[in-house]
């Protein structure tokens, strides 16, 4: 269960996820310059190489150096989202290992290899996502589909809905979800046609005019449930709604408190004894090429620069991202400030 949204500026583009998961994923986060090589981990043999033509920030999971959502030096971003029951890989053994490509490698390969979407659209073709288990994932191969959005807001959807291949969907709304696939979603949003941020102030449509007693009745009908098709027309409606930032670093702040509307607290979404709840909520810029996130632990937002790694960092470097779990925030106790500041009474 993860939500994405993107989020047009007055001067560039701003888009962020959460990431909900039933079991706590090792988070790091990770720059990659230009020249890393690397080669796709596929058990058992040596998949596709590559060495990067550009710089790459963003969340890697369980020690890997495959960055699953991220930014590159071109304001190009790409993420992975789980797609349970409809992810369909190619079979390792009946394919061309020089290609093979497991499925968490996915963005890590057009961040490092592409500037643009056009550029990543065609890059894809030379590669086949096999299915083969990935480190930390569990036995099998994790189910993932992947969203592209560039410096403009082009946004696409790429997804592996027939084996050996990947189904690419422009995706016009600010929104992104898990499954059914983006083709879906689209076509779910006829439903909400109503929807609408405008309050209605009276209405006569039951013989005697009714008033409104406060804000909001505009949205009646929309979703509140944390299945992806209702989480999606919630985040497709909140991005199109919201004012447009005059700065992507107002954006990334605003993106913050827009990606609270989704957040699933421990316990509120389960199947049996295990419960997804959102364990980190990221957000990145195009324009500052910024990666900011804060976790379920620590709602403090840190940041990380791309542009100031790539002048300093002399090759790879990974911290840990803050604990996931536990209380790691702190609380301002401002009750010496209070105990300062009497108030006349007279």
């Amino acid at each position: 269960m993860c939500t994405g949204m993107r989020l047009g500026c007055a001067n560039g583009v701003v888009a962020g996820r959460t990431c909900e998961f039933g079991f706590v994923l090792d988070y790091d986060a990770l720059f990659l310059p230009v020249g890393t090589q690397y080669t796709a981990a596929i058990p058992g043999s040596s998949g596709k190489s590559w060495t990067s033509t550009h710089a790459v920030m963003g969340a890697a999971t369980f020690g890997c150096l495959a960055i699953m959502d991220g930014i590159n030096d071109a304001g190009l971003m790409a993420a992975a989202f789980y797609f349970a029951g409809q992810a369909k890989y190619a079979d390792v053994t009946q394919s061309d290992a020089t290609r093979a490509v497991n499925p968490s490698e996915v963005p890590h390969y057009i961040l490092a290899n592409c500037a643009t979407i056009d550029e990543a659209l065609a890059a894809i073709q030379d590669i086949t996502v096999v299915d083969v288990p990935v480190h930390g994932w569990g036995p099998s191969a994790p189910p993932l589909h992947y969203e592209l959005i560039d410096p403009q807001g082009r946004h696409v959807a790429v997804e592996p809905t027939e084996a050996g291949s990947l189904q690419v969907t422009e995706n016009p709304t600010g929104a992104f979800t898990n499954s059914p696939d983006l083709p879906f979603h689209l076509l779910n949003l006829t439903q909400y046609m109503n929807i609408s941020p405008e309050t209605v102030q009276q209405s006569d449509v039951f013989g005697a005019t009714v008033t409104a007693t406060g804000m909001g009745s505009g949205g009646l009908g929309l979703p509140g449930d944390y299945s992806p098709p209702s989480r999606f027309v919630r985040a497709a409606f909140f991005a199109a709604s919201h004012p447009t930032p005059s700065t992507t670093i107002d954006g990334v702040q605003e993106l913050f408190h827009l990606l609270n509307a989704f957040d699933i607290p421990m316990g509120a979404a389960k199947v049996g004894d295990t419960s997804d709840f959102t364990q980190m909520t990221v957000v990145r810029d195009s324009r500052e090429l910024t990666y900011s996130w804060r976790t379920y632990a620590d709602q403090r937002i840190r940041q990380v620069n791309l542009k100031q790694l790539m002048e300093t960092a002399q090759g790879p470097v990974r911290i840990v991202i803050t604990p996931v779990t536990g209380d790691d925030s702190s609380i301002d106790d401002v009750t010496g400030r209070l105990i300062d500041s009497p108030v006349s009474t007279a």
